[in-house]
């Protein structure tokens, strides 16, 4: 189950006067119904929306041809590996389903053109999830868990003259609780940003519990044995 406490999803720092937005928790699906959205859904609908405004600002001439470049910032982070090209998945969707004219650049030799083009170079400074601390910590009961998941990524948008026409940045800070239990689940293999230890239980619960479980166990496996031979 998931409770949303905050959502702060805004592509605006005081470097542009285009007004500061934020996702419902409808949009994300943070709600009280149905099964907790996985972190990389969060991570997916989050930036998606964040990438979008930028196609849409109205200095923005949208029949030109974009040219995306993604780097990171600091490439020897374990937890963005991956980060890159996850972002340019989100980037090669968004843009088509906007029906943009775009391309993936792999270096800055990629901008030479004798067209006019926009340069979009986005640079990932941090993509990370994190589970702080207990909400609820009930003794052998229930265990409610913060969720926190952050992005920041710098954007800048230049003309093919070089001029700047946009420097911005997508900033994702988004707060929920989540239960103990689902949080194995709610990671992805593939990218390290959507996963994180959970915060550590009492140490004679963490022993107790596993115990409680077999002693359970054992018992429901005699009584149906011992209901089968009577």
């Amino acid at each position: 189950m998931v409770v949303a406490l905050a959502v702060s999803v805004s592509a605006h720092d005081g470097k542009t006067d285009h007004e500061q937005t934020g996702l419902e928790l409808t949009e994300l699906g943070l709600t009280e119904l149905g099964a907790p959205k996985t972190n990389l859904e969060i991570f997916d609908k989050s930036i998606s929306g964040e990438l979008e405004k930028f196609y849409f600002l109205p200095e923005i001439n949208r029949n030109y041809q974009f040219v995306f470049y993604v780097t990171v910032n600091n490439i020897s982070d374990a937890k963005l590996k991956g980060a890159k090209e996850y972002v340019t998945g989100l980037i090669k969707k968004t843009a088509g389903r906007n029906n943009l004219s775009f391309s993936i650049a792999k270096d800055t030799g990629s901008f030479r053109s004798d067209s006019s083009f926009y340069r979009v170079n986005l640079v990932i400074n941090n993509m990370r999830t994190s589970y702080p601390g207990f909400i609820k910590n009930k003794f052998l009961g229930e265990k409610i868990v913060q969720r926190n998941i952050f992005a920041d990524i710098n954007v800048s948008i230049y003309s093919s003259d070089g001029k700047v026409q946009i420097n911005d940045g997508i900033h994702v800070d988004i707060k929920d609780k989540v239960d103990y239990e689902d949080i194995e689940q709610l990671g992805s293999d593939e990218y390290a940003f959507t996963k994180a230890p959970p915060p550590a239980v009492n140490s004679i619960e963490a022993v107790i519990f596993p115990v409680a479980i077999v002693l359970i166990s054992a018992a429901a496996t005699i009584l149906f044995f011992t209901i089968r031979t009577k």
